[in-house]
């Protein structure tokens, strides 16, 4: 975040004179902000700096890092080592060909001032979505935030850039018809994502298995958002403009990249699993034939 190439921060209501913030400082404001839930009154009082000034740190540094560090360290894995991820991910099941797990995740916000119905979820509170992929170490490959609480997985899935580059031109993400992401029931059938067999109680012992090895490999992008909502607390409860949200989660998914890159040992420490509520807990019934064509080779190799 030292990246943000200002010199600082004047507080608001000076007209010189005045220190401006420095770069340090509004650096650890802001990670302070992303890892607690304290007040801003608090945390104006902590680093001695206008009430004021908190909103307007937090708000450019997470602007900036969501909008222009973002592309540095959530990457999409190249075809040079999209082989050692899939290697990575059959370790864990023996399920071929994943490049990444998919999952969404709710983050509670304040009740907004305008469409709150939309941010509605099931459990009757208010959030925005994260969509994400991980590998299987739990680093993001691609996230997608800012939906309201009330729309379905696959409503978000649609509407993310990941969803209309795999459609244009899937080679680009996925070179070998071999790869594919792996997600729940909540996602759509494709031959570029892989999911489980709705289990109506008529399921062959072949497929039991199949969806038992793809629930064992897709749990790792639970436990990303897990160790995400662990290390930066304010994502337990968002209070600011809407508009900002998706910002600030962003800025909080690259601060974990960057955790995992430097193997930070706090993150021993924090639960492996994310507690707060995945998904819309609804089921999609699209299957496209290619789709039904991989999985049932995937069925048959297993």
């Amino acid at each position: 975040m030292a990246d943000l190439g200002e010199s600082g921060l004047k507080e608001p209501g000076y007209c010189g004179g005045h220190q401006p913030i420095s770069m340090e400082k509004m650096t650890l404001l802001t990670l302070w902000y992303l890892a607690n839930q304290e007040s801003m009154r608090g945390i104006a009082d902590r680093f001695d700096v206008a009430k004021s000034s908190v909103h307007i740190v937090v708000h450019k540094l997470t602007h900036h890092v969501a909008h222009k560090l973002a592309q540095k360290y959530i990457n999409w894995p190249t075809p040079h080592l999209m082989p050692s991820v899939t290697s990575d991910f059959k370790s864990r099941a023996n399920f071929p060909g994943v490049l990444g797990a998919l999952d969404g995740s709710h983050i509670p916000i304040e009740a907004p001032s305008a469409h709150q119905l939309e941010y509605n979820n099931r459990k009757m509170t208010h959030s925005v979505i994260l969509q994400a992929v991980c590998d299987n170490s739990k680093k993001f490959t691609n996230c997608f935030a800012g939906y309201p609480g009330s729309a379905h997985d696959s409503r978000v899935l649609h509407s993310s850039q990941l969803f209309i580059q795999a459609e244009a031109d899937k080679h680009k993400l996925f070179p070998s018809d071999a790869y594919h992401l792996v997600a729940d029931t909540a996602y759509p059938l494709h031959s570029w994502l892989i999911t489980p067999f709705k289990d109506t109680g008529s399921l062959t012992p072949q497929q039991t298995r199949y969806n038992t090895k793809l629930c064992q490999t897709r749990v790792v992008i639970e436990c990303a958002f897990g160790l995400l909502k662990g290390r930066f607390r304010r994502l337990k409860m968002v209070v600011c403009k809407v508009e900002s949200i998706p910002d600030i989660i962003i800025t909080c998914c690259v601060l974990h990249n960057m955790c995992l890159m430097n193997d930070s040992d706090e993150l021993l420490e924090i639960q492996d699993m994310d507690v707060g509520m995945n998904g819309s807990g609804r089921v999609c019934g699209f299957e496209s034939s290619q789709g039904k064509i991989k999985r049932n080779y995937l069925v048959a190799s297993m």
